[in-house]
């Protein structure tokens, strides 16, 4: 087994394992997942972000929380520091929340998630329900670390931000699944985790999903994160995805209506649509160019138009997803390799070309495990 300590500098990540003389991690289930250390002649600072990995694989992302510098002179001769996983990114104040009878644990700990995401790499999608509110909860002036942790602690679950694998698309990358009949609905739901950069060899039709044969294409502008589709002609969604932060999107065609959900939340309605066909294109038109510039997370097609509850509860829990009529579910966290597993038991595994694999954070809720 092998270590490496790295610090992010603002443009790269700096190994500092050669410096580290001593190292703990602490994992804790509904808290703050904690790494201390010691380097000798080499520093880090508050705000840095740190990363521990093992043979290759990240089992630490999160932010230097604390330092204990001693100097010899001017130099710095040794650094001890504290560092915590992303949840104290959610150490600050909530100015009010009001959520009411029925609202499920995975709700309450999905919306303060979102709290973040702009500042933390999250994909909120390892999200289980857990029980109901049986009264009205009214927060003022808490920290929303706080409830998180208090939500957890009071039905048994495990809260944490796990090191997430991802396939990142950098215009050379696509996935390909061939044809077969699961994958050529009549009516349909894509869904899937996504983090749109800027750039992108297609332009303004940079492709997100492509059909052999351009049977039905969905899009988005390198420049401007326009979302748009095509059924015969480019159709605008009108709606522009934030640039760097994933979100959950989904696409669904019941006939004659094309519908898109962003985060659990329709955005916008535009007539249109038609059935699928062809070999499925993830990040790339089926003629290999117009490729998108950005990263995937879990990846999901539904031989069915989920409802807006439904597309909500897959969204907050992509790693347990409904299976009725799941045509492939491709979690796109293999971290190495040219495969994407289909995990539906449909076999639609994808091939990857020339994969590129990156970290971001899972927020995992979910019921602890007693042996």
């Amino acid at each position: 087994m092998t270590l490496a300590l790295e610090v992010w500098d603002g443009s790269n990540w700096i190994d500092k394992t050669g410096s580290c003389v001593s190292l703990r991690r602490h994992i804790r289930s509904n808290g703050l997942e904690e790494l201390d250390g010691e380097l000798v002649k080499d520093l880090v600072s508050v705000g840095q972000e740190i990363r521990l990995k093992e043979d290759d694989r990240t089992i630490f992302m999160g932010v230097v929380y604390e330092v204990d510098r001693r100097h010899r002179g001017r130099d710095v001769e040794r650094c001890g520091f504290k560092a915590y996983d992303y949840l104290i990114k959610y150490d600050r104040h909530v100015v009010y929340r009001l959520y009411q009878t029925g609202t499920k644990a995975g709700e309450i700990i999905w919306d303060l998630g979102k709290l973040a995401k702009d500042e933390v790499p999250v994909i909120l999608g390892g999200i289980e329900d857990g029980d109901s509110l049986l009264s009205p909860w009214e927060i003022q002036n808490e920290k929303a670390l706080d409830v998180m942790k208090s939500v957890a602690r009071g039905i048994n679950y495990w809260l944490r931000m796990k090191p997430y694998p991802h396939l990142s698309m950098n215009c050379q990358s696509y996935v390909r699944i061939p044809e077969s009949s699961s994958i050529n609905p009549s009516n349909f739901t894509y869904l899937w985790w996504f983090r749109h950069r800027s750039g992108g060899s297609g332009g303004g039709y940079s492709r997100i999903f492509g059909r052999g044969g351009f049977r039905f294409e969905v899009a988005i502008d390198a420049e401007t994160s326009e979302l748009k589709f095509y059924d015969g002609s480019w159709k605008s969604f009108n709606y522009f995805l934030p640039f760097n932060v994933w979100h959950c999107l989904a696409i669904t065609y019941d006939g004659s209506e094309v519908k898109l959900y962003v985060d659990g939340e329709l955005k916008r309605v535009v007539s249109g649509g038609r059935a699928l066909s062809g070999d499925q294109y993830i990040g790339s038109q089926y003629l290999g160019g117009e490729r998108v510039k950005g990263d995937y997370g879990a990846t999901l097609l539904y031989g069915d138009v989920l409802d807006d509850s439904e597309i909500r509860q897959v969204c907050r829990n992509v790693m347990n997803p409904i299976t009725d009529n799941l045509a492939f579910w491709l979690p796109m966290n293999e971290g190495e390799g040219s495969i994407a597993h289909d995990k539906s038991g449909n076999g639609n595994d994808g091939e990857i070309h020339n994969p590129l694999w990156d970290y971001s954070i899972l927020l995992e809720f979910k019921p602890k495990v007693i042996a």
